[in-house]
């Protein structure tokens, strides 16, 4: 059919299937007007096609469905000097739904214009307008909307209006606005799921559910670009799992809307869950995200971030998640540092030269120690807190600030083998609390560890070395939209150490240690999912390779008895190789709505250490005792730990 299909005033009582080719070179492909009915579904698989409207339906009853698999196309310009429609509806009665299938195509400048949806009656009876519209293929606003609605559900003659119901879903792309929502008198609902499309305006709808929205930006270049907007009739505003996506095409005009929800007389921030911003290789400038009619403005950055503007600060803040995250990890390396510290310590100048040389006192106590074996049982409790800065740049938080409090004892044993050589193990238990600013998230861990140690010692130089296995367990809350979500979930890790270094008599009482190592430490997080946000966050991995040089001091202050008394002092210098910022991502369950995507922290590449301490060396080396404390500071970070050691050698 190379002309127009016309219908008027008929009564079509089949099904109309159309599956090759209506193309009219001028007005409208097939109309269907005044008075028509339609009994049963117009169904579609061919090409229908038009210079001006696809399909035109006016004032006509439709009582089947309106369905798409093939191309209902529009003209591309305006033709005649008005803008051209896929698919119009007008002035009529539709009691089917529409129904865009796979690989369906309803394209022009307008995609679909449903307008002043009409019903046959007597005035002031009119029945609701429950209409659904499911979109599985793709529907295109090639200048202006996808899909615009303007239902004022308004008879003509006198009384009457309608309450509402209009249902739109469906996995398919929206290119271009869902636009001009007007549902008229009456009480009205729009519901929207799992909608990805672009901005939007709805005018009149009494409740609004909106469900997995994605706001897909092709085009910001202009202050209303990507706005969504309810006027002051609404009085019930939900939506859930929200999103604005800018792909590779868009170009941002600072100060621009980037979301406009105004005037909803209910509308608060509960309203809103899992609001996240996502950009694809967009560059550009700060521009606003506004709640109007509430208390609450956000700025939005170009990275995706949003910071607040009042006390709200956590309410939709993409960080939280990424900060409670990292958080943990980075106390859990901590953690598994200051383990190795401490089999360090009983590896590492616990063998018979060593023990000689840290006993100056006289000639006799060295004598006596001759043939000690250092082999024994050691526990050793420790606690540590720590303080992370966060990192911003340009002006936009890329992890946040938090504090840590850890807690542990360490209890192993050694033995030596002869020959200078001492192998041993550890078991480490601790827990630690991390605590992001502003209250934002708050994270316990429980964290176990084996380890195996070894320390080789020739003359006056040593070699150690150390590995460990962790395990941990994380309980985890976070503030989300104004409520408390929990999620628990578990990690592991692993850690190894070596180093050498070698004594030497400064003094008749004092030894110097000069010493070199290299730690490495990687700590996996399994993925989870939030309870309450029904955020799904991936499997995070974090690794740091550490050099370090330095010198330990020790001076015996005073013997008596055999027992020494020996304060110590220890300087070092390390460079951070990895535990660099990594990205942190997610996503809503069941849907296809990006979560937020955070950066674990980058404490600082230069690390100082330092720390000073009292050992006591029990009578005849049966025990001995230490108390220290150690500082550690970074470019965003400091830590202060204190450790009480106790060992009785066998």
């Amino acid at each position: 059919i190379s002309g127009d299909m016309i219908t008027s005033g008929k009564v079509v009582a089949g099904s109309i299937d159309p599956d090759g080719t209506i193309n009219a070179t001028g007005d409208r492909a097939i109309v269907f007007e005044y008075g028509t009915k339609l009994e049963q579904n117009f169904s579609n698989s061919g090409i229908i096609a038009s210079a001006s409207e696809g399909i035109w339906i006016e004032k006509t009853r439709v009582q089947g469905d309106i369905i798409n698999s093939g191309q209902i196309l529009g003209g591309e310009v305006a033709y005649s000097g008005e803008e051209t429609v896929g698919l119009y509806l007008v002035d009529m009665a539709l009691k089917g739904n529409i129904n865009n299938q796979v690989g369906g195509e309803i394209s022009a400048e307008y995609g679909i214009t449903l307008s002043s949806d009409y019903k046959d009656g007597t005035a002031g009876t009119y029945s609701a307008t429950d209409l659904t519209v499911q979109n599985n293929g793709n529907i295109v606003g090639l200048n202006y909307d996808a899909i615009a609605f303007d239902i004022t559900s308004e008879y003509t003659g006198t009384g009457g209006s309608y309450d509402n119901t209009l249902n739109y879903s469906g996995a398919g792309e929206l290119n271009g606005a869902l636009y001009d929502i007007d549902m008229g008198a009456g009480t009205d609902i729009l519901n929207l799921t799992d909608v990805r499309g672009e901005w939007f305006s709805i005018n009149g709808a009494e409740t609004i559910n909106a469900s997995n929205y994605i706001i897909q930006s092709t085009y910001v270049d202009d202050a209303t670009a990507m706005q969504a907007h309810t006027d002051a009739t609404t009085t019930d505003f939900n939506f859930n799992n929200i999103g604005v996506l800018v792909d590779t095409a868009g170009t941002y005009t600072a100060g621009s809307e980037i979301l406009v929800m105004s005037g909803a007389g209910a509308m608060t921030a509960e309203d809103i869950s899992a609001f996240s911003i996502q950009f694809e290789g967009f560059a550009g400038t700060s521009g606003d995200f506004f709640l109007d009619g509430t208390d609450l403005k956000y700025r939005l950055n170009s990275v995706g971030e949003v910071g607040a503007k009042s006390d709200q600060a956590s309410t939709f803040s993409t960080t939280p998640i990424a900060g409670a995250s990292a958080g943990a990890l980075a106390s859990s390396m901590a953690l598994n540092r200051n383990v190795e510290r401490v089999v360090y310590q009983h590896a590492k100048t616990k063998t018979k030269e060593n023990m000689e040389l840290a006993s100056l006192a006289s000639d006799a106590i060295i004598n006596s120690q001759k043939d000690f074996d250092p082999s024994g049982a050691w526990l050793q409790v420790f606690g540590e807190t720590a303080e992370y800065d966060g990192k911003i740049t340009n002006g936009v938080a890329r992890s946040i600030a938090y504090e840590s409090a850890t807690n542990g004892v360490v209890v192993g044993y050694d033995k030596s083998l002869g020959n200078g050589l001492l192998l041993g193990s550890a078991f480490s238990y601790a827990t630690s609390e991390v605590d992001g600013s502003a209250d934002q998230f708050s994270t316990d861990i429980t964290q176990y560890q084996l380890s195996i140690y070894g320390s080789f010692n020739y003359k006056r130089y040593f070699v150690d070395a150390q590995f460990g296995m962790g395990k941990s367990s994380y309980e985890q809350t976070r503030e989300y939209v104004g409520n408390d979500v929990k999620s628990d979930f578990d990690g592991d890790s692993l850690s190894f150490g070596i180093g050498a270094g070698y004594v030497f008599n400064a003094t008749e009482r004092m030894t110097l240690s000069p010493y070199a190592k290299v730690n490495l430490v990687q700590s996996n997080q399994d993925a989870y999912v939030e309870n309450g946000s029904f955020l799904s966050v991936a499997e995070v991995e974090m690794s740091s390779t550490q050099t370090s040089f330095g010198t330990e001091m020790n001076y015996v202050l005073f013997a008596n008895n055999g027992t020494k008394w020996m304060p110590k002092l220890f300087v070092e210098y390390g460079q951070e190789l990895g535990d660099e910022e990594g990205a942190i991502n997610s996503q809503f369950i069941d849907t296809f709505a990006n979560g937020t995507t955070g950066y674990a922290p980058e404490l600082g590449e230069s690390i100082i250490r330092v720390g000073t301490g009292l050992a006591i060396l029990g009578s005849e080396n049966g025990y001995n005792l230490s108390f220290d404390y150690k500082f550690e500071t970074r470019e965003r970070y400091t830590s202060h730990g204190l450790v009480l050691n106790g060992k009785l050698f066998f």
